[in-house]
């Protein structure tokens, strides 16, 4: 085999492989001899049909694929013995005409393929004379004190209040009557359940409740008292049906409240700290609130680490440049994605090559950095993940553990999400070790605001690729 090459355009080279009749005359016979071994036709025994025949039923086929092979084995061993890195994939040149195969007249071939070379650079834009500000939230204490009145009602209890009125989060307890005609009905169904005034799905009702005491009575349609609820509930949770019990019964009742419950906050003892934090060290209400803030600035923390690494980004794009082979990307596009016109290619290449020039930096920070994210590190994510859904104390390589990190592993889209954070994680630390961080306070409602513009650019960006295509 023969391999030539020769420059079309800046990072942009042509390859002619010349595949000799002696590179795949013998594999050719030999896989031929093999199908006149197996072969069992009409008029003939097995493995003695003439080669001839043979040859014309099989042999334009196989030959096929065994020129393609060698194409693909060439190309292939050429680029990695010859350390070039591509942009893309190998397609056939644009004066390459398709080759007429003939099983019973074996020649020499010669195939053209274009490829995109990667430029060569080293990434500018990472040292200490780079500056960047990274934001420091403050918690406000209401944020703190909002998480520790919600850990306190998740771990307290209903009280009944005797004279207060209802409030947006009570749980109230109707004796209900069955209405016909707007009325209570004569011997109709009687029955007594309990409601959540923040899960009642017609706000008007809410509203009417809000604000009420003890012995009001509201008239309510059971189909629609609740979100998420269907006949089945209906029957158990208020009419108090038999799970196989048939009755005509309206939709339609009158509701007294008999009763008015309130979720009354946990007290701050060594149970609650416990079971809400699941640390020794949190025992008192001072480390309490110190555990809770510091929750809030590592997950705030993660959000400026966002922040900085798209600053990141869009420093490095700037000050590496890179040509590329804009002309073959866009045919190497086309032919890879043959449903796909030239006008979407012309309207969708920016972006296109902006993320292609992000991936080439990105890539090569990568090298540099010697990051390897390894099938124990996304283990040991869904690990934490298990422990912290059942709590801290549970027993990490319990089986259950164990077969739910293997079940996990087996969803491609999981371990990929977790792979790319893991990247993430490392690629940024890596970076933030070069430059020069510039901490710069914020106020959390601040902060919110350039999330939520950040968050609206890349939407904006979005709505504008799906209008063009």
């Amino acid at each position: 085999m023969n391999i030539e090459r020769k420059e079309l355009a800046p990072f942009n080279e042509e390859i002619t492989l010349t595949i000799h009749k002696d590179d795949f005359e013998k594999e050719f016979m030999d896989e031929l001899r093999k199908y006149r071994q197996q072969a069992s036709l009409k008029g003939f025994r097995k493995g003695k049909t003439p080669m001839s025949v043979i040859k014309r039923m099989f042999g334009k086929s196989l030959l096929g694929e065994i020129i393609q092979k060698k194409l693909e084995e060439g190309i292939n061993n050429y680029l990695t013995e010859n350390k070039i890195n591509t942009l893309g994939q190998p397609i056939p040149s644009d004066d390459q005409k398709e080759k007429e195969l003939d099983p019973s007249s074996l020649e020499d071939f010669t195939y053209k393929f274009e490829i995109g070379l990667s430029p060569e650079f080293e990434v500018q834009g990472l040292s200490k004379e780079d500056t960047f500000p990274k934001y420091v939230i403050k918690v406000p204490d209401e944020k703190i004190e909002e998480e520790m009145d919600r850990l306190r009602k998740r771990m307290g209890q209903y009280e009944e209040i005797e004279e207060g009125e209802i409030e947006a989060e009570d749980l109230i307890d109707l004796d209900a009557k069955e209405l016909e005609n707007g009325k209570v009905k004569p011997k109709g169904w009687d029955t007594y359940f309990s409601v959540s005034i923040d899960r009642l799905a017609d706000d008007k009702l809410k509203s009417e409740l809000i604000g009420k005491k003890k012995g009001y009575s509201v008239q309510v349609d059971l189909t629609n008292l609740e979100q998420n609820t269907d006949q089945k509930f209906i029957n158990k949770h208020y009419l108090n049906l038999d799970e196989d019990e048939q009755k005509e019964i309206g939709n339609f009742f009158e509701g007294k409240v008999a009763k008015i419950r309130r979720m009354a906050l946990a007290e701050m003892d060594e149970e609650f700290f416990k079971q809400a934090f699941g640390k020794d060290s949190v025992d008192n209400e001072e480390k309490a609130r110190g555990e809770i803030e510091a929750s809030y600035l590592d997950a705030y923390g993660k959000q400026a680490d966002v922040l900085l690494f798209k600053d990141l980004q869009d420093h490095l794009l700037q000050k590496n440049t890179l040509e590329l082979p804009e002309v073959f990307l866009k045919k190497w596009l086309l032919v890879s994605n043959p449903e796909v016109s030239t006008d979407q290619v012309d309207s969708e290449f920016g972006p296109f090559k902006e993320n292609l020039r992000w991936n080439l930096i990105r890539n090569k920070l990568i090298n540099k950095y010697n990051i390897d994210i390894g099938v124990e590190q996304i283990k040991d994510v869904f690990k934490a993940q298990i422990t912290s859904y059942f709590g801290a104390n549970v027993d990490q390589n319990a089986p259950f553990v164990v077969e739910t990190i293997d079940r996990m592993m087996q969803n491609k889209e999981q371990v990929e999400k977790v792979y790319q954070d893991l990247l993430f994680d490392q690629l940024y630390e890596s970076m933030e070790g070069e430059i020069t961080i510039d901490p710069k306070p914020i106020d959390l409602a601040e902060f919110e605001k350039l999330l939520a513009d950040e968050q609206n650019k890349n939407k904006v960006a979005e709505l504008v690729g799906s209008e063009e295509e």
